[in-house]
């Protein structure tokens, strides 16, 4: 019954474009607190700063991700839980990532 209401591929891509999308915004916020030159060349708008480029290239990460997998699972029976289960890790890990004094242990 379930099937009438939802097709669970779909929402299983949104979950995995959306985690990856979270994860790609801590990988680049730590590499560019990480490294100085990684910093500058994330820099897209000088007033913003290394946030526009983080942002920007994680959505685009997402996007994409989501936009194959949207394409390929579309018209699959797939277990959306599991998605679930990978965005809601993602974004604790994605936390993790943007958390200054967690970077600070890095150094």
């Amino acid at each position: 019954m379930t099937e009438d209401i939802i097709n669970e591929g779909k929402l299983l891509a949104a979950y995995i474009g959306g985690g990856v999308m979270l994860l790609a915004i801590g990988i680049l916020n730590v590499a560019s607190e990480l490294s100085e030159s990684t910093g500058k060349a994330l820099e897209l708008y000088k007033p913003l700063g290394a946030y526009s480029g983080k942002i920007t290239f994680g959505l685009i990460c997402g996007a994409i991700v989501w936009g194959i997998l949207h394409f390929v699972l579309k018209d699959k029976k797939a277990d959306a839980k599991l998605g679930l289960y990978f965005f809601i890790a993602a974004l604790l890990l994605a936390t993790l990532f943007v958390f200054t004094p967690f970077i600070g242990l890095l150094e």
